[in-house]
This record gives C-alpha cells, structure tokens and sequence, in this order.
C-alpha cells in the first residue's frame, strides 16, 4: 500500500481513468479521504507495469497473485480455452463438465 503524501501524485492518468473513476467502489479505502489509486496497464511475473512506464514489484501480492504471479502462461492459455468454449453458465437448472470435474477433484482431496 502506498502512504497518501502532502503533495498530490503528478503522474499521467490514462482517459479510462478518470471516465470510469467516478463509477467505482474502491473496496480498501476510505472514499473520502483516500487518494486516487495508481492506474495499472499491464503486469507480468512479480511486477505491476503503471500507466506512466513505472513498474512496481508487488511485495504484498493477492490471494492467487502471490503463488502464481501475474500472467502465468500455463493459467493464461487455460483461461482462453475454457472462454473459447465457454465462459459462463450458471447452475440454475444447468450443469458442465469442467464445473463437476473440478468439484469431483476437489471433493476427492486433490488432483
């Protein structure tokens, strides 16, 4: 987490940022006193890539950042074949493959 500073953050905001800003909740501050977060454009491995060319080495990472890291290849192509052929559907009244496969390996312990 970054410290709020004295001074105002004088780094370039991209046009999306400041369009969608106003739109958010930003679940892990106070709204109305917290400063704008920094607007991200990319990440890979360990590193966070922000709208101004800065990369920041995320040390306190999330839940699945923090084993994985950011983009992993083998997650990555996962993601885009299960949205190739499905990206959504819910269990109201319906069921899929990859959900009970995944519940079966989970139940059972493990892979």
């Amino acid at each position: 987490m970054l410290a709020k500073s004295a001074e105002p953050q004088t780094y370039n905001r991209p046009s999306w940022f400041a369009a969608g800003m106003p739109h958010i909740w930003l679940p892990y501050a106070q709204m109305k006193i917290a400063g704008d977060p920094l607007p991200v454009v990319a990440t890979r491995g360990s590193r966070i890539v922000l709208a101004d060319g800065r990369e920041l080495i995320d040390g306190i990472a999330s839940w699945w950042t923090v084993c994985h890291g950011y983009n992993h290849p083998h997650i990555a192509a996962a993601v885009r074949r299960q949205l190739d052929v499905m990206p959504h559907v819910m269990f109201g009244g319906l069921a899929h493959e990859p959900a009970l496969t995944l519940a079966r390996r989970t139940d059972a312990g493990g892979p």
